[in-house]
């Protein structure tokens, strides 16, 4: 059977010439915008380097082995259990900042998100591959019967995986929940333009932007990462509710 690219082994691990440290520059985030989700990044990727040095010399017949699906199971509830403690930190950050931009009290806009669903679908997608990848690799490694198996270059993949996936899901999160708060400010039934950032911008959003003006709920979220931004028709009409809670 064809082995898919990802699991096949390359020269260097074959030959035992491939280096076994993860990077000090892979805990660094990218995206400049959110040290939160740099802090988050941090601890995570922690989680994932502390996996890989237990099991860096193990051999391919542990990682073809049912203690290696177990010894994996366990660490996917663990990444996911430290995933929420800090998602929650996370969403409760967003409100405090958004209460104090719009001098709002605390408690009187909810932030619900299915935190389960998000942080499970995507944490299981990354250790899923992982395991995938690295019993496909150590069952290759056992027939051959020959060479040097290493599971670095499969961490390594996990942890960029790792790390999209929670920069995708801290952005998602920052969209609706400042969403939430602007349907809040100024009504459900407020219009909104659509503000094309013209940086990299794609043909979609260029199409919305051409559109008349539409409430929130029936504009697209931003691509993640996205720089356009949605602003009020009519930016000092505020919502009933906004003006009570602000005493005007």
């Amino acid at each position: 059977m064809q082995k898919s690219v990802p699991n096949v082994p390359t020269h260097e691990e074959f030959f035992g010439l491939d280096d076994n440290v993860i990077d000090e520059e892979d805990f660094e985030a990218n995206d400049e915008k959110d040290e939160k989700i740099k802090e988050m990044l941090v601890i995570m990727l922690a989680l994932l380097q502390e996996f890989y040095i237990y099991h860096m010399y193990d051999d391919e017949y542990y990682f073809a082995s049912e203690q290696f699906q177990e010894d994996i199971e366990k660490f996917n509830v663990d990444l996911k259990s430290n995933l929420e403690v800090l998602f929650n930190e996370y969403v409760e950050g967003l409100s405090n900042d958004y209460n104090l931009k719009w001098s709002i009290p605390i408690g009187v806009v909810a932030l619900q998100f299915d935190l389960d669903e998000l942080i499970n679908n995507g944490i299981d997608s990354v250790t899923a591959t992982l395991y995938a990848d690295l019993k496909d690799k150590a069952d290759f490694y056992k027939e051959v019967e020959s060479g040097v198996f290493s599971p670095h270059s499969n961490f390594r993949r996990a942890l960029k995986k790792l790390s999209n996936q929670i920069k995708v899901k801290g952005d998602y999160l920052n969209k609706k929940a400042d969403r939430t708060y602007k349907e809040f400010v100024y009504g459900q039934e407020a219009l909104f333009y659509w503000i094309c950032s013209g940086i990299n911008t794609c043909a979609w959003c260029y199409e919305i932007e051409a559109m008349s003006p539409l409430p929130l709920s029936m504009l697209p979220i931003d691509h993640i990462n996205g720089r356009c931004k949605q602003e009020p028709v009519f930016p000092d009409e505020y919502s009933e509710e906004y003006l009570k809670v602000r005493g005007d």
